[in-house]
């Protein structure tokens, strides 16, 4: 019994310092990519904290977006992805996406997104991106045109996507190691 209550002491001990980790995990430092689907062409970048400006400014053919006038600026932040269009009207449809790739969170160890939600948008009536999010490990699609018809996204609309992280269950299993190492080792002690 006191084996016992000596693991549920050890794990509640560490457990603050292991959520206060993953409440701080950031994108800070990561190498992320931006394509729009379905389409091979993507643009990449370094997330830098406290830019006075977008991370990709200025964004359409680069992506293969008809024409040559800029679309988007699309910044990343620690735990947010925000688009701004910054031309309009714009008319869009086919279900088009952004995928945010390659979504490295940087923690003690490495990480994964487990969820990706709606902050904030102006979206045009009645369209809205709400419910036309998904996420994976290490990726996040946003579908910002309905399947079918179109959607005119005006010039100062927007949408904030949140994210949140955890970490990969490898960094999980280390920890219930170390755990048990010290159990042990208290136990050797006695």
């Amino acid at each position: 019994m006191r084996f016992f209550m000596s693991g549920i002491f050890a794990a509640t001990t560490l457990f603050p310092f292991f959520v206060a980790s993953v409440a701080h995990a950031s994108l800070i430092g990561d190498s992320v990519m931006v394509s729009l689907a379905p389409g091979p062409p993507f643009v990449t970048d370094t997330v830098l904290l406290g830019l006075p400006e977008p991370l990709f400014q200025d964004l359409g053919p680069e992506l293969g977006a008809a024409g040559p006038v800029p679309r988007w600026d699309i910044d990343f932040e620690a735990a947010t992805i925000r688009v701004d269009f910054i031309a309009g009207p714009a008319s869009y449809g086919n279900g088009i996406s952004f995928v945010f790739s390659d979504l490295d969170p940087m923690l003690p160890g490495p990480g994964f997104v487990s969820n990706a939600f709606l902050i904030a948008e102006d979206a045009p009536t009645p369209f809205s991106v709400a419910g036309r999010i998904a996420f994976g490990d290490h990726f996040v699609t946003v579908q910002f045109a309905p399947d079918s018809g179109i959607v005119d996204w005006e010039l100062g609309q927007f949408f904030l996507i949140g994210l949140e992280f955890v970490p990969e269950p490898s960094s999980l299993i280390l920890l219930a190691a170390g755990l048990v190492g010290l159990l042990v080792l208290k136990r050797k002690r006695r």
